[in-house]
């Protein structure tokens, strides 16, 4: 699927990430918007928006988990 992605989603992803990487250390809420933004537009980008409908409507649970386990020190590989 990758290799036949639109240019335009490439260069969206490419700019999410560039703006992710500016809160990657003790910026956990706004690290972890930009990574839901990502996971929408690249599933968006696959023509899998019902996959990322259903993936919204349980994931509440899952996104306290990963705020909670965030350490402010860490740095994120992106």
């Amino acid at each position: 699927m990758a290799a036949s992605a639109a240019p335009a989603a490439i260069r969206m992803l490419r700019k999410i990430l560039r703006q992710q990487r500016q809160f990657q250390r003790g910026h956990n809420a706004e690290f972890l918007a930009f990574d839901e933004q990502f996971h929408r537009a690249l599933a968006l980008s696959a023509g899998r928006a019902y996959a990322w409908r259903t993936i919204e409507n349980i994931k509440a649970q899952r996104d306290r988990t990963r705020y909670l386990n965030l350490d402010d020190r860490h740095r994120f590989p992106c």
